[in-house]
């Protein structure tokens, strides 16, 4: 997880929408406390969480590129559990999702990405 704080760029939604202000309440409070809701679920405040936008995916790469990467792990997913046959490399697509490739120690509210962000020899088996 992130060290510092971080954004979120979301694809326009009416469910977000309905949650905006309680979202808002979150990201806004600052007393340190922790909920645990089972013994691998737990929300820690004040979160990291800066800011939630939403956004036309239309007109947003780092969106869109979220669109594809999800449709890329529930598509891992399937394999894995024998929901449906591989046709992509299910194990190369979760090496993808591991912790470190996501949120690093900065501020995350950019708007690029970086093309060495991905290892060119994992990215290749990928694309296998």
């Amino acid at each position: 997880m992130a060290a510092g704080t971080y954004c979120v760029e979301h694809d326009q939604s009416k469910n977000l929408l309905t949650y905006h202000d309680l979202l808002q309440r979150y990201i806004n409070h600052d007393q340190a406390i922790e909920f645990r809701q089972s013994e691998i679920a737990r929300i820690k405040f004040p979160l990291k969480l800066a800011s939630v936008t939403q956004v036309d995916s239309k007109t947003n790469p780092a969106v869109q590129l979220a669109d594809v990467l999800i449709g890329a792990a529930i598509e891992a997913v399937n394999t894995l559990t024998g929901q449906r046959p591989a046709e992509l490399d299910a194990e190369a697509v979760m090496w993808l999702y591991a912790d470190h490739r996501f949120i690093g120690s900065s501020i995350w509210c950019r708007r690029s990405i970086s093309r060495n962000s991905v290892d060119s020899a994992k990215a290749r088996r990928l694309r296998r």
